[in-house]
């Protein structure tokens, strides 16, 4: 029998170009008004759930997702910074670069092919990576003060998460999508084995209509768009 639930969130949608095409901090990018608008319905879908645990990465566009999503409630909001993205080198694509070659380099950065020293987007490497959110991971485990918890965090992060959760290795991190605003309910039971009721799922738009680019694709599209 599952002792506790975890809604696992990523952060809505984000600009990570200005609209003359420069690139915006990895760091600084803020929730757009599609993101604000993905924030609210996953604050609908979530407002029965009957959270005691709140815990966000340290980048904004996570802390502004929970709070749009938490409005109305007295909760505190724990930050955890090993709970960061994956943190590239830089996602401005290089001019002398061709457009296939950029198309490659990127879409191949979550594998599969994947090892720990596998650098994503030639930043930071997955072994170190992964061990630190796993490491976080492990501490919200231990912590048995709350029934439910709401983790809200980012793309690579989510998927570092359920590929532990269900034992997928490195080349599971290809294999879960995670669309901006999408939630994911994971059920734990005393051992901390998880049992998946839902995944990726975006309450804005539940039927994923007009989405068939993974969001990968969607940042490749960006980025060679916006080169300067």
């Amino acid at each position: 029998m599952a002792s506790r639930r975890i809604f696992l969130v990523r952060h809505g949608d984000v600009d990570y170009f200005t609209p003359e095409g420069k690139p915006l901090s990895f760091r600084d990018a803020r929730l757009n008004l599609q993101g604000e608008k993905e924030a609210a319905a996953l604050g609908e879908f979530l407002a029965s759930a009957e959270l005691q645990r709140v815990v966000v990465s340290p980048l904004a566009r996570a802390g502004d997702t929970a709070g749009i999503i938490l409005r109305g409630r007295n909760l505190e909001i724990q930050v955890e910074p090993r709970f960061m993205e994956i943190e590239p080198a830089s996602l401005q694509a290089p001019g002398p670069i061709p457009p296939a070659q950029i198309r490659e380099i990127l879409l191949s950065s979550l594998g599969p092919g994947l090892t720990e020293q596998s650098r994503f987007f030639g930043g930071e490497a997955f072994g170190p990576f992964l061990k630190r959110v796993a490491d976080a991971w492990k501490q919200l485990l231990a912590d048995s003060s709350y029934d439910q918890a709401l983790i809200v965090a980012h793309s690579v992060v989510n998927r570092a998460i359920l590929a532990k959760v269900f034992g997928l290795g490195l080349d599971g991190l290809s294999q879960l999508e995670q669309d901006s605003g999408c939630v994911n309910v994971i059920d734990l039971d005393s051992k901390g084995r998880g049992m998946a009721r839902l995944i990726n799922h975006t309450p804005v738009n539940p039927m994923k209509a007009g989405l068939r680019k993974n969001s990968l694709e969607q940042l490749v599209d960006k980025a060679l768009a916006n080169r300067g």
